[in-house]
């Protein structure tokens, strides 16, 4: 069993797309506050990769965060001095699984979810939703579909974390 200590997702939504992306038990975080709290305690050598998101209010922490890269739905950041990187979802994972499922024409419905945001959110932010059979189908359904967006997320995680 790998684990990933340096692969920090900031809720249980993150911790499935993370998880989806082959990064299994990754190092999964309550709050954006938390992901950056653990950043702050790593060594300066260490290459981390925390996955967040883009929440109105975010933590003085991330004004260290330059864009490296960015996607319709993802940004990409560095440390401006240390090997640490955030990949941000945005607005939100949820809205943004939401939102491929609608690009990619995948039916909610067939997954046991609601077509209907709220309500897919609804079942989203509960605790289980990162063990959910069903919930892990969708995204692997999603990744299957070579989104360009989840292309570019995964190549640039192995590229600094090798599975």
């Amino acid at each position: 069993m790998i684990r990933y200590p340096n692969v920090i997702p900031e809720c249980n939504v993150d911790t499935a797309f993370v998880e989806m992306l082959g990064y299994s038990f990754p190092n999964h975080a309550a709050s954006i506050h938390q992901v950056c709290s653990i950043l702050e305690k790593q060594k300066p050598n260490k290459i981390c990769i925390g996955f967040i998101d883009d929440d109105k209010k975010k933590p003085g922490y991330i004004s260290n965060f330059e864009s490296l890269n960015k996607s319709a739905y993802f940004s990409i950041l560095k440390h401006s001095s240390l090997n640490q990187y955030l990949v941000i979802a945005k607005p939100a994972m949820d809205k943004v699984i939401f939102k491929m499922c609608q690009e990619l024409d995948i039916d909610l419905s067939q997954y046991g979810f609601p077509k209907e945001f709220n309500a897919f959110l609804a079942q989203t932010k509960r605790e289980g939703i990162r063990t959910n059979p069903k919930f892990k189908n969708l995204l692997n359904t999603i990744k299957q579909k070579n989104l360009p967006d989840i292309q570019m997320v995964k190549s640039f995680c192995y590229n600094l974390i090798a599975l």
